[in-house]
C-alpha cells in the first residue's frame, strides 16, 4: 500500500508542476525561448563572434504564497489551483520583468536605444532599422524585427508600419534601409567560415 501511495504521490506533483508550468507560460505569453538546463555554477559565459566575452548572472524569480503552506490541509483542491495561479501569474510577471531588463541591458550596451517622445513616428521606426542588425531568408526577404511591447505601443508602432507602407517616399526610405541591411548581411555571409 505504501508503494501505490508513493506512486500516487509523484503523479500528484508531476502533475501539478506541469500544471504551474503551463499556467506560467500561458500568463508570460513569450514567444518561444530555447531552454537549456544548467545543473550547477551561478551564471554563462557567452563568447560573441569577435571573441570578446560577457558574463551573465543567473538572476532569482521566487513566486510563493504562504496560504498553499499555511493552510493545504483543510484547502479543496479549488482554492489550491486558484492559490497555483495566483503564483503562476507571479511567476510570470517576474520572467517578463527579466526578459525586458535582459534586453534593455543588451541594447544600451551595444547602442541601439532609440528614444523618442510622444507616438511612435515613421523616423523612430527608421532609426530601429537602421540600428539593428536584420537576417534575411534565402529568398532575399528580410526576417523583420518581432516587437515586444505594451498594446498601445503595438498599436503605434503598427499605425506608423501602415504609415509608410501608404506614402511612396517613406516606402522608398524604408525599402533603402533594407537594401542597406541586405548588402551589409550579404558581406557578413561573405565572410564567413565554413567548418568542414
Amino acid at each position: 500500500m505504501i508503494c501505490k501511495l508513493n506512486e500516487a504521490d509523484k503523479a500528484v506533483k508531476k502533475y501539478i508542476f506541469e500544471y504551474f508550468n503551463d499556467a506560467v507560460k500561458h500568463y508570460a505569453a513569450l514567444p518561444p525561448i530555447s531552454e537549456r538546463a544548467i545543473l550547477e555554477g551561478d551564471g554563462v559565459i557567452t563568447v560573441h563572434e569577435d571573441g570578446s566575452e560577457k558574463r551573465t548572472e543567473f538572476r532569482k524569480i521566487e513566486a510563493s504564497e504562504t496560504q498553499i503552506v499555511n493552510e493545504i490541509g483543510g484547502t479543496n483542491p479549488e482554492e489550491i489551483f486558484k492559490l497555483l495561479d495566483k503564483m503562476a501569474f507571479k511567476m510570470a510577471c517576474g520572467q517578463v520583468q527579466l526578459m525586458q531588463d535582459a534586453v534593455s541591458e543588451a541594447v544600451a550596451e551595444v547602442g541601439n536605444v532609440v528614444n523618442h517622445k510622444g507616438k511612435i513616428t515613421p523616423e523612430n521606426i527608421f532609426e530601429m532599422y537602421r540600428k539593428v542588425t536584420l537576417d534575411f531568408y534565402r529568398n532575399g526577404e528580410p526576417r523583420l524585427l518581432a516587437i515586444v511591447a505594451a498594446p498601445e505601443m503595438t498599436k503605434e508602432h503598427d499605425d506608423a508600419m501602415n504609415e509608410i507602407k501608404g506614402d511612396e517616399n517613406l516606402k522608398k526610405q524604408f525599402e533603402e534601409i533594407i537594401a542597406m541591411q541586405r548588402k551589409n548581411w550579404n558581406v557578413r555571409e561573405s565572410n564567413r567560415k565554413l567548418v568542414g
